[in-house]
């Protein structure tokens, strides 16, 4: 991992103006020092957006809980994530926010994961997993086109509120994420404590 690199483009995304001028909100990422593992989401909503708060952290331990993970585990594993979206921004024109899809796909999501090299690519979401031509939900291999490095890859459905209460209520229809899941588990569990 180039530490120094990922820490320009995590500066870059979260000091971006190209797609933001209609907000005076910064962009939303995470770098953790390790960053082993990185997660990609479609887009933050709006009140994670407005208000400058990292959502995706919170989603990250909720998904950790969900996997059977406890708060010691979660608070280990912030150091290994690094997450960002396909649009860092938030757009109620869903015509610009695919345009700005691309651009953040492109400027920052590509070299970001060429500087983390991750050991383990979850993406949440349809669009997410678009842009590595992912199955949802499903597992497989990537290779690093920047590195030649192989990676793991989860798809998974978003872990929205929506989508947690769809799971209870709704077994059979999420059993495939379970698997994908249950796997997943074991493979963070690795990055985590080896």
């Amino acid at each position: 991992m180039n530490s120094d690199k990922l820490e320009d483009i995590v500066n870059g995304i979260q000091n971006c103006t190209e797609w933001c001028r209609d907000y005076n909100f910064a962009p939303l990422t995470h770098a953790g020092i390790e960053s082993k593992i990185l997660v990609v989401t479609q887009e933050p909503s709006y009140s994670a957006f407005k208000e400058g708060v990292m959502i995706s952290c919170s989603t990250w331990f909720d998904l950790l809980f969900w996997l059977g993970f406890s708060m010691e585990d979660s608070q280990i594993a912030e150091a290994y994530f690094c997450w960002t979206q396909t649009c860092n921004c938030y757009f109620h024109d869903r015509k610009k926010l695919e345009e700005a899809r691309r651009h953040c796909t492109n400027t920052w999501l590509l070299p970001l994961m060429a500087s983390a090299n991750p050991e383990l690519l979850i993406t949440f979401g349809k669009k997410a997993a678009d842009v590595f031509n992912l199955s949802l939900p499903g597992c497989g291999e990537l290779t690093n086109v920047k590195t030649g490095t192989r990676m793991k890859c989860y798809s998974l459905y978003h872990p929205s509120p929506r989508n947690f209460k769809n799971y209870s209520e709704k077994p059979d229809m999420y059993k495939d994420q379970r698997q994908v899941a249950l796997a997943l588990r074991d493979d963070i569990r690795q990055i985590l404590y080896g």
